[in-house]
């Protein structure tokens, strides 16, 4: 993994693609082999502005955030990530913010600082960026973030419409839960006129 780090930070892309692609393959086996790379999420973080390779570093930092998940090092590692990730939700390729709503969505309540940035993504032009902010939002479980949320139970999208009841119903707060309880026979007429 050292190895691997110090190829990050070689000036030919090819390289660092191949250490990307090398860290993601080591991450996607440390349940077998029991070796952290959370070590290597700072030269990670730097090639998020490497427009050659930004995708594949955003990624290998989802990968080794999930990792972490149910671990002493999770809150640890978040907080490394959660900066870079909200950074990667104003790109403007709409892969680096769905993988950097991903990340967010499975890091949850440790990804607070996210919420501002994730809310503004509610109003994307995409809906699978709208859909999955309502979810990353769900996870995070802010109670900050339910005005914003019954708000977009009149998306014209009705995926986006249940991820966000779904989300409310995660939140449940009475004003989340009374929003979603307005909203369940037209989102129900919606699903079944699909």
């Amino acid at each position: 993994v050292p190895a691997l780090i110090q190829a990050l930070q070689d000036p030919d892309m090819q390289v660092r693609a191949n250490a990307i692609y090398a860290l993601d393959s080591i991450v996607c086996a440390l349940d077998f082999i029991g070796e952290s790379t959370k070590d290597a999420v700072p030269a990670l973080m730097l090639l998020l502005k490497d427009q050659n390779v930004r995708l594949h570093a955003l990624k290998c930092i989802r990968a080794i955030a999930l990792r972490q998940i149910g671990t002493p090092e999770a809150v640890k590692v978040a907080e490394g990530v959660v900066p870079a990730l909200i950074q990667a939700l104003q790109d403007p390729d709409i892969q680096v913010r769905a993988n950097a709503i991903y990340a967010l969505d499975f890091i949850g309540e440790s990804a607070t600082d996210a919420v501002p940035a994730l809310i503004l993504l509610l109003k994307d032009l995409n809906e699978d960026v709208r859909i999955h902010a309502a979810r990353a939002l769900g996870q995070i479980g802010s109670k900050d973030v339910v005005p914003a949320l019954i708000q977009v139970l009149q998306d014209q999208d009705v995926k986006v419409r249940q991820y966000a009841a779904w989300a409310l119903g995660q939140i449940g707060t009475p004003e989340a839960i009374k929003a979603v309880e307005g909203e369940v026979s037209s989102l129900i007429q919606a699903l079944q006129d699909e």
